[in-house]
């Protein structure tokens, strides 16, 4: 545990560092502390908007007993709104800004780290970029679907099907992005400058 909490703080004070090596010890254990963080903020903004959006249910259903049906039980709670009821439901562009605004800053707490691990590795740190022109597309063709779904009465699924196809994209893009922080670190000196081999590569 102290091994972690060391590379985490090596992580944290090479926020700006874009120079030199990072093993892949030193990378991962930061990289899934801010993973972790970042999932914690996101589980914190889904639990608020769920309990929000409960909560309108429940008192569109008192205001509204004919038109909405619960069913509860040990196995779950569903509800069903008759001709459906404009403004009760889940908040998508509050969503989508939150899911923005934790890619951005996991990103900028990234991305000296990789472009460390990266140069550990004799590559250059600009393949991090590889996935960022499918992600940032990703989110604004999903604020095109939700608003093409809010406004239209036949929603078009031609932005549903591009977002999709652009998201496999995106998820091979970032895989290989992640094979490239697991590989093995050159021996000795390379481009980029010398790191201690002793550490684990």
């Amino acid at each position: 545990m102290l091994r972690a909490w060391v590379e985490i703080k090596r992580g944290l004070a090479g926020l700006f560092d874009f120079q030199g090596r990072s093993s892949r010890t030193d990378f991962w254990f930061y990289a899934i502390f801010v993973a972790l963080i970042a999932f914690g903020f996101w589980s914190v903004v889904m639990s608020m908007e769920l309990t929000r959006t409960f909560g309108d249910i429940n008192q569109y259903a008192a205001q509204h007993p004919d038109k909405v049906t619960v069913s509860a039980g040990p196995g779950g709670y569903s509800v069903s709104i008759k001709d459906g009821a404009a403004g009760v439901g889940p908040d998508f562009g509050y969503l989508l800004n939150w899911i923005s605004a934790i890619a951005v800053v996991s990103i900028g707490l990234l991305a000296a780290a990789a472009v460390r691990r990266l140069h550990d590795t004799n590559r250059t740190g600009a393949w991090i970029l590889l996935p960022m022109p499918f992600l940032f597309g990703g989110l604004w063709l999903m604020a095109l679907v939700f608003q093409n779904f809010n406004s239209a009465s036949e929603p078009d699924f031609g932005w549903f099907f591009m977002g999709f196809a652009n998201n496999l994209i995106y998820m091979a893009t970032l895989g290989f992005v992640v094979f490239l922080l697991l590989r093995s670190g050159t021996a000795g000196e390379n481009r980029f400058g010398r790191r201690d081999m002793d550490e684990e590569s």
